[in-house]
């Protein structure tokens, strides 16, 4: 359905007092991830272009008359953030350029940037837009940066997120950054791409509506460990687990098996053997996962090769000093015993933390982590110091178990809030509006994000989604309340369900329902379940000629949502009363 044109420029500038923008193309979020948790707004624009253009274009892009720049991200709360909101390959603002774009002039040179190759380390070359001073936050895919040549060319000087996991990947910057190489002078492979904009707020509070979007999933929602996906949602869910799990341990190596599959002597390296966590040896367990964390320190300098030796993934992360993990080791793979390596360069005296994690699907099932001093024969379990890296704690190893008995199906209003706890908790995002889309069609408005936790690359079922918050109304009158979803929802506004569904069913038709509404802040909980299928829930405000705003969608005269209701002096909004009125929202009674 194509969006309809609600109000000029004229009504959007007094609104937010920026020019009127275009929502089918932007998303705005925002978080509390500036200086002092101080909170920053960011635009995702969905339409593409090369890396040196999309920076030039946030540049012009404005926020309540405030410019913005292509994001810079300096902390993993930023990035994730950034990584719930958004989806895709997206532009942000990291370049290692030493060259000057014919855009602006903008000097990447001037900023500290040089050629960095396949370096990801601080200092190696590589800045942010805006001078700010960079760091490796671990964040980086395997074998990236890597400056790959296209055509001839030696360069791959800009950087995205990438689709799937949203880590970092370098790629071309553009041909209007000079100079450029004769052998591609157009940069041919650099692709268009979305990108986000970022603006520095400096604003205490949320400059812009705020839903608290949370995702709760029943025991359907993954029948099978089989990949990393599949492991860190058992990780990260504990209602996922079967009875009893998790389960932890100490110990003192990292080598495990499970016996009867393995036999007593185990399929690895080495003899240890211990018998994974919480799991009997008299049964071929399937679909778990291992996860062995730990501190060791390093007694002599060396680059140390760390190999894992598992049946069936696994992966190795390793912090150094306290800095962020970096991946040593990627194996998302199925597959019978087989050996993995990463290296690692490490300094004497350093201390090292380790997240080692592998995960069984079915069949044999072994995981050894080992180390080396060299690179070659002997190896050495992490736990045994005679390699050169010392045990400073034991080696805690949890097992997480897929409980695959007894799946919950979330067919309607009263089995969606029984999952409603901390044991079915997928995840939570601050989002603008409630538009929720997984697999569906996504819904009358366009721009629905994923429920938290989902990366859209699988149909997920048996799941519920909850947006809280505060309704701000500025204007008192009557208001007309959408619901469109895939299946059941219901509406909640002080309290009083508004719009109770709780039927199985397509997303073709909505409910509507008229609310009048006293000028203040309403509690308010918008929330739909899923059972199969298509997924998608959104809540929108509708006029009486049938167009459709999302509630929170501020830029286009949908009421806001708020997290904190402040104190009652600040709100004098009058002015936007009479705006809303004039928007033919409000249905305003009158006394003869």
């Amino acid at each position: 359905m194509r969006r309809k044109v609600l109000f000029g420029s004229l009504a959007a500038a007094a609104l937010l007092g920026a020019p009127a923008l275009s929502r089918a193309a932007d998303l705005l979020f925002t978080g509390p991830t500036g200086p002092g948790g101080t909170y920053n707004v960011y635009r995702w624009v969905t339409a593409g272009t090369n890396w040196d253009q999309a920076r030039f274009n946030s540049t012009q892009n404005l926020f309540n008359g405030m410019p913005g720049h292509l994001v810079t991200v300096n902390s993993m709360a930023e990035h994730n953030l950034i990584s719930s909101a958004t989806g895709g390959d997206r532009w942000i603002g990291l370049t290692d350029s030493a060259g000057t774009s014919t855009l602006d002039g903008a000097n990447f040179g001037a900023l500290g940037g040089h050629e960095a190759l396949g370096d990801r380390s601080a200092g190696a070359g590589w800045v942010w837009v805006t001078g700010e001073p960079y760091a490796d936050l671990g964040l980086w895919n395997g074998g990236e940066p890597n400056d790959w040549t296209q055509n001839g060319a030696p360069g791959e000087d800009a950087v995205h997120m990438s689709n799937g996991g949203n880590g970092w990947n370098d790629h071309q910057i553009g041909g209007t950054v000079n100079p450029v190489p004769n052998t591609d002078p157009l940069q041919t492979g650099s692709p268009n791409l979305p990108y986000i904009v970022e603006y520095e707020t400096h604003l205490a509070s949320a400059p812009m509506s705020q839903w608290s979007v949370k995702n709760y999933r029943g025991n359907a929602g993954i029948s099978a460990i089989t990949n990393y996906a599949t492991a860190d949602q058992l990780i990260g869910s504990p209602g996922l687990n079967a009875p009893g799990f998790p389960v932890s341990v100490d110990d003192i190596a990292t080598d495990t098996t499970d016996t009867l599959t393995n036999g007593p002597n185990g399929t690895g390296h080495f003899n240890f053997n211990a018998q994974v966590p919480g799991l009997s040896p008299s049964v071929d367990n399937n679909d778990f996962v291992l996860v062995g964390t730990g501190t060791f320190g390093a007694v002599n300098a060396g680059t140390y090769t760390f190999r894992t030796t598992t049946d069936d993934g696994s992966r190795l992360r390793l912090s150094v000093n306290g800095g962020p993990l970096q991946q040593v080791v990627t194996d998302d793979v199925l597959s019978g015993p087989h050996d993995v390596t990463g290296t690692l360069a490490l300094n004497a005296g350093d201390t090292v933390s380790y997240d080692w994690m592998w995960f069984e699907r079915g069949g044999g099932a072994t995981g050894e982590l080992s180390y080396s001093p060299n690179g070659a024969e002997p190896y050495f379990l992490v736990g045994d110091d005679t390699g050169g890296l010392s045990p400073l704690t034991p080696v805690t190893l949890t097992t997480y178990k897929l409980n695959t008995s007894g799946s919950y199906t979330v067919d309607s209003l009263e089995k969606a809030d029984a999952i409603r706890d901390a044991a079915h908790f997928v995840a939570e995002r601050l989002s603008p509006t409630f538009n929720i889309v997984n697999t569906d069609t996504d819904g009358s408005i366009p721009g629905g994000l994923q429920p938290p936790g989902y990366d859209g690359a699988t149909d997920q079922d048996n799941f519920a989604v909850y947006g809280t918050g505060f309704l701000k109304v500025v204007q008192e009158g009557d208001y007309q309340f959408g619901v469109l979803s895939d299946d059941g929802a219901r509406l909640t506004i002080d309290g009083v369900g508004v719009i109770v569904d709780n039927t199985n069913h397509d997303d073709t038709s909505p409910f509507l329902a008229t609310v009048h509404l006293t000028a203040g802040y309403h509690p308010i909980e918008m929330m739909f379940y899923e059972l199969g299928g298509g997924a998608s829930g959104e809540l929108f405000l509708q006029d009486a000629a049938g167009n459709r705003v999302l509630v929170g969608d501020a830029l286009n005269g949908g009421l806001q949502v708020v997290q904190q209701v402040p104190e009652p002096s600040t709100f004098v909004l009058g002015g936007l009363g009479l705006f809303g009125l004039a928007l033919g929202w409000i249905r305003k009674k009158f006394k003869k």
